[in-house]
């Protein structure tokens, strides 16, 4: 059977120029996680409007990447901020890119999804409204980066969530005063737009759902084939960043929640119903909270097609309540990782924390072997640079250049105490600047709390999610 792998990505601040910010670095570092674990989609989140200028720059990694390997290689990417901007009159459904925002209340967020395109494999179906960026396109007078879509590519494929399934009568795990309009879908006919709703989403700071400035899920839809011609059907793709972790209001829980309605899991176009879905993100819900505060956020994506109270996407939750799915990177006690103690822990685990980046998937078979399947979504980055032999060698090594005019071309690993000292410091949250700079240079890192402090500060506070399934 054919397999599909896809990575959902929090890319902390991807815009943000700080002193610590590499992005040829960067995108090398992403292309080689995505071709280790044999990526043909990665969606990345935290976009900034800024950041879509370096996303050619990660079009030619992947490019780069697969194509040493002597893989297939034709990498594609759209772009779309994440929230409808404030100026779009309440009566306007919008369908074009200029009614849309990089909202303040939205963090000035959106997102990106690359793809490989492989007409025997996968292809990228056009979007119903041109919303997006536009495929391979720069802001900056619409140019495009590394060269505009080949023969067969769409010039856009994502779209905001704009509109919903009707929410089911009570009881629906929620006080539905902060659900406005529930009403019960009729289940006894095809699926058709009287089926569906506005649906609005909700900021960090209330549960009340708001059309506008918030941030929304994106999706494309992509055709599967066999590799010989058959084709396999559409998988709709979804992805949210969802609204931050603030638990007495439960904003992440009903963001999470609202995020199960998406039309995009109940109808593709030219589809009556998706047979295929993934959809992921950052939903800021962390699993260890429990069944109880969990469940109801996520029963929209659990509950069968053919239930009577709440429709639900029926889909399966990617490694649910499992110690493998810790998807945060902290160098600290304090919640995120910020203040509290410095955690100077010997294993890799010591430094992740907070299961809240999660995938749901619906008509995939698991794959059987040791790549991670089901059973560990989250690619472990801080142990992967630990280890001397690593995929990442030349990605590391190519942040030196933050540190050193001129890098030194090697350090020997017994004698990490005689590295050069550096032009410019590394950053302040670093514990042993032998460690941390050492490793960069050798391109592996000698501790568990070096490696993390390399993934943490130059790469992101999220690990990537990684759905692999069978079709």
């Amino acid at each position: 059977m054919p397999e599909f792998t896809a990575i959902f990505w929090n890319i902390q601040d991807m815009g943000n120029n700080g002193q610590y910010r590499d992005y040829p670095g960067l995108m090398r570092f992403i292309a080689v996680a995505a071709h280790a674990k044999g990526a043909d989609v990665v969606a990345l989140m935290e976009l900034r409007r800024i950041g879509v200028h370096h996303l050619g720059l990660l079009r030619a990694a992947l490019n780069a990447v697969y194509g040493a390997a002597g893989l297939h290689h034709d990498w594609q990417f759209d772009w779309i901020p994440a929230a409808i901007n404030s100026r779009v009159p309440n009566h306007v459904m919008p369908t074009a890119y200029a009614e849309l925002g990089w909202e303040t209340k939205a963090n000035g967020e959106g997102y990106v999804v690359f793809w490989n395109h492989d007409p025997a494999k996968l292809e990228a179906q056009p979007a119903g409204h041109a919303m997006s960026g536009g495929v391979n396109r720069n802001l900056a007078r619409g140019g495009y980066q590394g060269g505009a879509p080949p023969a067969g590519v769409p010039a856009n494929i994502l779209e905001l969530v704009i509109e919903g399934r009707r929410r089911g009568e009570p009881p629906n795990h929620f006080d539905d005063s902060d659900l406005p309009n529930a009403r019960p879908m009729d289940l006894d006919n095809d699926i058709a737009d009287e089926d569906f709703e506005r649906l609005d989403f909700l900021t960090n700071i209330s549960n009340k759902p708001t059309r506008t400035v918030t941030r929304r899920p994106c999706y494309c839809t992509f055709r599967l084939l066999d590799g010989e011609d058959e084709d396999r059907g559409m998988l709709s793709f979804l992805v949210f960043h969802a609204p931050g972790v603030i638990k007495f209001k439960q904003v992440a829980a009903v963001g999470t929640r609202l995020y199960s309605f998406s039309r995009a899991l109940y109808q593709a176009p030219d589809d009556l119903r998706p047979r295929r879905v993934v959809a992921g993100g950052d939903l800021n819900l962390n699993t260890d909270d429990g069944p109880a505060y969990l469940m109801p956020a996520i029963e929209g994506f659990l509950n069968r097609w053919d239930d009577d109270d709440v429709p639900g996407a029926d889909c399966e939750q990617l490694a649910p309540n499992n110690a493998t799915s810790n998807s945060t990177v902290r160098l600290a006690t304090g919640a995120l990782g910020m203040m509290g103690a410095p955690i100077v822990g010997d294993a890799p685990a010591d430094f992740r924390a907070y299961a809240i980046d999660n995938a749901f998937f619906r008509d995939f078979d698991e794959p059987d072997d040791d790549m991670g399947g089901g059973n560990a979504p989250i690619y472990d980055l801080i142990a992967a640079v630990t280890e001397v032999d690593n995929p990442f060698q030349d990605a590391i090594r190519s942040f030196a250049t933050l540190f050193y005019d001129d890098p030194p071309g090697h350090v020997d690993p017994d004698n990490f105490e005689e590295i050069l000292s550096p032009d410019r410091d590394p950053p302040p949250a670093v514990q042993e600047d032998g460690d941390f700079l050492a490793g960069i240079i050798q391109g592996w890192f000698p501790t568990a709390r070096s490696g993390a402090e390399f993934v943490r500060l130059l790469i992101s506070d999220h690990l990537p999610v990684v759905f692999r399934g069978l079709y």
